[in-house]
């Protein structure tokens, strides 16, 4: 479900994964909010620094981002709430907890697939600025608003499989 577009000149253009837009019928944007099916995502350590090498003839882009990549859709700016989205495992637990834009239209926020940081044992300061990278296995997204101490789900849950990177889970 990505769209990929080149030209007779030299372009070529991908819209990564234009799922959401298949779901958006007239009846869903005329909601306050949807989050849209979440694509599998592929679990791995992500290379840090790459060079090709190989002169200033070749021309590289950017890849999507790692992770899992959450779309949403708001009908209208939601007045003095936060909107974020929690990715829960199987028991139901809170893995991670996005900000998400607070702005009409379709938005989309990365998950980055990293769980959250443990304190050290030893009460001392940790240095460690993300958590491990999560199991594959199945999870779940919601979209919630909080304003104060209060919150309430605007949309999902929605089912999100995170698998390891070349293979499936059996």
């Amino acid at each position: 479900n990505d769209l990929v577009i080149a030209t007779f000149g030299r372009g070529f253009y991908v819209l990564d994964d234009y799922t959401p837009l298949r779901w958006a019928t007239p009846e869903v944007l005329a909601g306050d909010a949807a989050l849209f099916p979440v694509r599998d995502a592929y679990v791995y350590e992500p290379i840090r620094y790459y060079s090709a090498g190989s002169g200033a003839g070749d021309f590289t882009a950017e890849n999507p981002p790692f992770g899992a990549i959450l779309t949403f859709y708001l009908r209208e700016t939601l007045e003095e709430v936060d909107v974020v989205a929690l990715v829960r495992d199987g028991t139901g637990e809170v893995i991670s907890e996005m900000p998400a834009t607070n702005a009409p239209g379709f938005q989309r926020v990365v998950w980055n697939l990293r769980a959250p940081v443990s304190p050290p044992e030893d009460g001392q300061q940790s240095r460690r600025r993300q958590g491990p990278l999560v199991e594959p296995g199945i999870y779940s997204v919601t979209l919630e608003a909080r304003s104060g101490g209060e919150v309430r789900t605007l949309s999902g849950p929605e089912t999100l499989e995170v698998l390891p990177l070349g293979g499936t889970m059996d």
